[in-house]
């Protein structure tokens, strides 16, 4: 009977491992990326400060899974027309978007987002 206890407690042990590096995983909720999200209107008052976890790959779809996004469809993506239910008025204001502390390069559609990334709204005056 000797025989047959050691490799059953070697067998028991892998599997415990097994089970504990399974528990050790992430999951989905956690894999994601950490983002502030930050609104302000003409005045700089705050509208919406939010952070959250997302699996979106760019800007404009976590705009939308928070629901903050009014926009227009144009042939170069998505135009942020009012966020946080603040419409811009079009004739002589439009929502800008900062990077990190950066005036963004990128529309919302082109804007990727990496972990840790902060963006800050501002409506702006032309």
């Amino acid at each position: 009977m000797r025989h047959f206890r050691k490799p059953a407690k070697i067998i028991l042990c892998v599997l415990v491992v097994m089970l504990l590096v399974g528990c050790a995983k992430e999951s989905p909720a956690q894999t994601g990326k950490s983002v502030t999200i930050e609104i302000r209107d003409l005045e700089g008052a705050q509208l919406s400060l939010i952070e959250t976890v997302t699996n979106a790959e760019n800007l404009a779809d976590l705009l939308m899974d928070q629901e903050l996004m009014d926009y227009d469809e144009t042939g170069l993506g998505r135009f942020i027309t009012g966020l946080a239910g603040v419409i811009a008025d079009p004739s002589t204001e439009y929502w800008a978007i900062y990077v990190n502390g950066e005036y963004g390069l990128y529309g919302a559609d082109n804007q990727k987002i990496e972990d840790g990334d902060q963006f800050l709204f501002l409506l702006e005056e032309y």
